[in-house]
């Protein structure tokens, strides 16, 4: 029972990976199968790859799009009381444009581009048009400053 709370906060927290960080307009990736399920590693507040409507957190090229925290997921399956794995077959919202908290393994600086890790949908920064080893470039940038697994704000706009 180790990853049960342990302690409450005086304040609530700002958000969690994957959040809304704004009202501004967003839009999600149109599926041409009914919708699109996970294949059981999709993680909420990464990136994911689609094939025909299985989408997962691997892949090659560009990223179909960014997995938010919507509330959709199911945690049937699941025996951690702590996950943000979407289980398989349970759909999934993939997301193409907004802002997003997201939280990046290593620094970032605003005006960064978003990069995705190939093998896991994990989030890095880098310059635009940089190498980032096992990653791809997206069409997101960081908009706040953030510290290697602090959250940050990403966003299309």
């Amino acid at each position: 029972m180790a990853d049960l709370q342990q302690n409450v906060g005086m304040y609530p927290a700002t958000a969690v990976q994957g959040d809304f960080a704004s009202a501004n307009p967003r839009a999600t990736a149109i599926s041409n199968n009914g919708g699109f399920v996970s294949d059981g590693t999709v993680i909420v507040g990464g990136f994911c790859w689609a094939t025909d409507r299985i989408v997962s957190n691997k892949g090659t090229g560009t990223p179909t799009g960014f997995v938010a925290h919507t509330g959709n997921f199911s945690y049937i399956g699941s025996f951690s009381s702590s996950t943000m794995t979407i289980s398989k077959g349970v759909e999934t919202t993939v997301h193409v444009a907004g802002d997003f908290y997201a939280t990046s393994t290593n620094a970032a600086t605003k005006g960064q581009k978003v990069f995705t890790s190939t093998t896991d949908g994990s989030i890095l920064a880098g310059d635009a048009g940089a190498e980032v080893a096992g990653a791809v470039e997206t069409n997101f940038k960081f908009v706040k400053d953030a510290a290697a697994g602090e959250l940050a704000i990403i966003s299309t706009y």
